[in-house]
């Protein structure tokens, strides 16, 4: 029995069906309930995601039909899982949106998903929908063969550090972090990491998921590139990490070449001063040749660990006013120091400086002395630093030796001389190097030290 034509259907005469969706579910209830033979006079028909969860595992790449030959027979149906329509879908929290035109069949690549099965209703081209959205995640990727250090040797030119690895499931990417700790969070590139200098790198690697798959987790390799077995290095010693002050190495600041020979962290040291400008901290450093990156650390002293301030790429002074968010307090003492890097590398550090706000009870270095200026020794002997400071406020005494040595020492060259802690040089082999003496707060004092054998 029809009337115009498909409005009006068999079932309708058996039942008087009507039909509502909620998410899932498409529920046809009866108009005579008290008389009807179904279940307090419903039928229901649900929708199922498809089992298949991670991009090529097990499970059904297609949606399920629960409760349809129940469904069909009640409402005199030929639904079929067929019926099924799929799309690409965009998720909000647990709640997915279609998108587009319905998919040519069910999806099986990773990505955010909708099945909806359309049910007809007594109007002409009218229909509800039972809905359900899903998610087939990524399988993880996987590096095959991990890249490896290469023996490496300066030449003066570019070298790749790592040998190529390879993958499954995406493409490698590389980049060159500070350690081995903390993987980059930017620099990465399927090109190869190069080196020039000498020193230790550190080169980190993962797999950038495709489509349908995960990235990898990041792992380091460390690479040397070893220094040419006949070129003499003079690394300097320091009996604490070194320091300096606004005078210190100008003259061999004016020459590349000089500069190139000076170990880093005397270069940084040479200018480095942590100075309180009213309620604000001013941190200085000397220029290292080849550094691209320097980082400012600070805390207030008596904290356990400093906190990064900021990165600088160019010049050699930073102004802050805050710590953790909070404004800066003067009648506090503030410990900093400043690391240099090129290429992702760490070239040197500046020693720990600690300041006496301007409101502290304690005060600074305004400047170091010393008794003699020029030592010369012949090798094998050795002589003691007599230093001094003056002080930026004489009225007040200097921050107490918790914070640190009131001197501390750095040498340019231990094949020369050596300083220890309590600033007793020792002459080793004949030469001219530099001992510089330095102040709690960076300010500091070069001295000459001329070996004769």
């Amino acid at each position: 029995v029809a009337v115009k034509g498909k409005e009006l259907m068999l079932q309708h005469l058996k039942h008087g069906m009507s039909y509502d969706a909620s998410g899932a579910t498409v529920t046809a209830e009866c108009a005579w309930p008290s008389s009807c033979s179904l279940p307090e006079g419903k039928v229901s028909l649900t929708i199922k995601a498809p089992t298949l969860a991670i991009y090529g595992g097990a499970g059904n790449a297609s949606a399920t039909l629960e409760g349809l030959a129940d469904f069909n027979e009640a409402c005199d149906m030929s639904l079929a899982e067929n019926d099924i329509k799929y799309y690409k879908a965009t998720k909000n929290g647990s709640t997915y949106t279609k998108s587009g035109s319905a998919l040519p069949a069910a999806p099986t690549g990773a990505g955010d998903y909708l099945a909806e099965m359309p049910v007809p209703t007594a109007g002409e081209g009218a229909y509800v929908h039972a809905s359900v959205g899903y998610t087939i995640a990524g399988a993880d990727s996987a590096v095959t063969k991990a890249p490896t250090a290469r023996n490496l040797t300066y030449t003066g030119q570019p070298q790749e550090l790592v040998t190529a690895g390879t993958d499954s499931g995406g493409a490698m990417q590389y980049a060159l972090g500070k350690d081995d700790k903390t993987a980059p969070g930017e620099g990465w590139k399927s090109s190869i990491p190069t080196g020039t200098e000498d020193g230790t790198y550190y080169v980190w690697y993962k797999v950038v998921g495709d489509s349908n798959h995960t990235d990898s987790a990041a792992k380091c390799v460390i690479v040397t590139i070893a220094a040419k077995k006949d070129e003499k290095t003079s690394p300097a010693s320091e009996t604490e990490a070194p320091a300096s002050d606004s005078t210190a190495l100008e003259a061999k600041e004016d020459s590349l070449e000089a500069e190139k020979q000076i170990p880093a962290s005397i270069l940084l040291n040479s200018q480095f001063l942590v100075s309180w400008k009213g309620t604000k901290v001013q941190v200085t450093w000397g220029s290292v040749h080849g550094a691209d990156t320097y980082e400012i650390y600070a805390e207030y002293c008596g904290k356990k660990q400093c906190v990064k301030i900021s990165t600088v790429h160019s010049g050699n002074k930073l102004t802050f006013s805050q710590i953790n968010g909070k404004r800066l307090n003067p009648k506090k003492a503030v410990k900093a120091y400043v690391e240099a890097y090129r290429d992702g590398r760490k070239l040197g550090r500046t020693i720990l400086g600690h300041a006496a706000g301007s409101k502290n009870k304690r005060t600074n270095a305004k400047k170091v002395k010393a008794s003699k200026s020029t030592y010369k020794l012949k090798a094998g002997k050795g002589a003691k630093i007599k230093a001094g400071t003056v002080k930026e406020n004489k009225r007040k005494k200097l921050l107490s030796t918790n914070h640190s040595a009131w001197y501390r020492y750095a040498t340019s060259d231990t094949n020369v001389a050596t300083v220890d802690k309590k600033g007793r040089i020792k002459a080793v082999g004949a030469g001219t190097c530099n001992i510089w003496v330095y102040a709690q707060n960076g300010r500091s004092k070069m001295l000459t030290v001329i070996v004769q054998q």
